[in-house]
């Protein structure tokens, strides 16, 4: 099967060589510090027909989704308003040890 011609132009090569260029010049995306605060608490919550004890974080269940993007630096405030020890679980995310 041929492959079918392109018909670039001596300019439009010239614009799309600079543009690559001066996108390897930027560089790759800046890093943000990306910062959230969870409250952990207990709530008495009817899911399923009966009421239950549910774990919340910042009033909701289940948690708030957390965004980050590779090269982030994430900064997680966590306030455990339980009278229990707690940890938080983490789907998506590698975590150093």
């Amino acid at each position: 099967m041929p492959v079918p011609e392109t018909n670039t132009s001596p300019t439009a090569a010239r614009l799309s060589a600079s543009a690559a260029m001066l996108a390897l010049l930027a560089g790759p995306a800046q890093a943000e510090l990306v910062e959230y605060s969870l409250e952990i608490s207990f709530k008495t919550l009817n899911i399923s027909g009966a009421p239950a004890r549910a774990m919340l974080i910042n009033g909701s269940y289940p948690g708030p989704v957390l965004r980050f993007a590779e090269g982030d630096t994430a900064r997680i405030h966590v306030t455990n308003r339980t009278d229990e020890d707690t940890s938080v679980h983490w789907h998506g995310l590698l975590v150093p040890p």
